[in-house]
C-alpha cells in the first residue's frame, strides 16, 4: 500500500464518519514526519512550480497574494516570489491569541522567527496590508479533502482571518498524500476554493 493509502486506511478503515480532529492531526503529523528531507524538497518543488503556472493562467490580475512561511514538514512555497516576480506577497504575523495580520515581504530571507517558532514579518520593515486588499490567499493545512475542507493546526487563526474576507479566493496548500476522503468541519469553517498539491491544482 502506498503512503497516501496507508494514511487513509488508518483513519477510515471500517468507519462511516471521520474521527475527531485531534486524532486526525496526530496521524497527519506522523505521516508528514516520516517524509525525508529530500522528499519534502522534491514535493515542494513540484507543488510550487505547478502553483505558479496556475496562478499565472487563472489569476492574472491577482497582484497581492497572501502566502506563508512553512513550518517543519509543511510544503515550502517560498520560491513562488521568484517565479512570480510581478506579484506582491504578504506573510502572516501573529498579533495575539486570536488574530493574524498580513505584511508585505519582498525578500523572505528578512523574516524572523516569532510566535510558535514560525518565521514572521517585522512591522518595522514590512508594511501592513489590510485583509480586504488581498487578491488571493494561499492557506497551509495538515490535510484537506476534495471538497476543500481543511484540517489546520488547531489554533483557529486562519478560520477567523478568512471569515473577514469571504469573497477573496483561497487555495489550500498540501501534499497529495495528505488529501483525505473527508475532513470534519464546523458550520463556521470555510472551505477552500482550490487545492494545490505536488500533483497539480484543482478547483473545488
Amino acid at each position: 500500500m502506498n503512503e497516501r493509502g496507508n494514511y487513509q486506511a488508518q483513519i477510515f478503515n471500517r468507519m462511516v464518519t471521520p474521527p475527531p480532529k485531534k486524532r486526525l492531526r496526530e496521524l497527519a503529523r506522523k505521516t508528514l514526519a516520516r517524509l525525508s528531507r529530500s522528499e519534502h524538497e522534491r514535493r515542494s518543488s513540484e507543488l510550487v512550480h505547478r502553483l505558479a503556472e496556475y496562478i499565472k493562467s487563472r489569476f492574472p490580475n491577482a497582484r497581492r497574494i497572501g502566502t506563508y512561511a512553512a513550518m517543519a514538514n509543511e510544503p515550502d512555497i517560498a520560491l513562488l516570489a521568484k517565479l512570480l516576480p510581478d506579484r506582491q506577497f504578504a506573510y502572516p504575523l501573529v498579533l495575539n491569541r486570536y488574530e493574524i495580520a498580513f505584511h508585505v515581504v519582498t525578500d523572505p530571507a528578512t523574516l524572523e522567527k516569532g510566535t510558535f517558532g514560525i518565521r514572521e514579518p517585522q512591522p518595522r520593515i514590512h508594511p501592513h496590508l489590510a485583509a480586504q486588499d488581498l487578491d488571493l490567499v494561499l492557506v497551509p493545512g495538515l490535510s484537506f479533502d476534495l471538497k476543500g475542507r481543511r484540517l489546520g493546526q488547531g489554533a483557529g487563526y486562519y478560520d477567523r482571518f478568512l471569515a473577514e474576507i469571504p469573497m477573496t479566493p483561497t487555495i489550500g496548500i498540501t501534499y497529495s498524500s495528505q488529501l483525505l476522503p473527508r475532513v470534519p468541519a464546523e458550520p463556521h469553517d470555510r472551505s477552500m476554493d482550490y487545492l494545490a498539491s505536488d500533483r497539480g491544482v484543482i478547483p473545488i
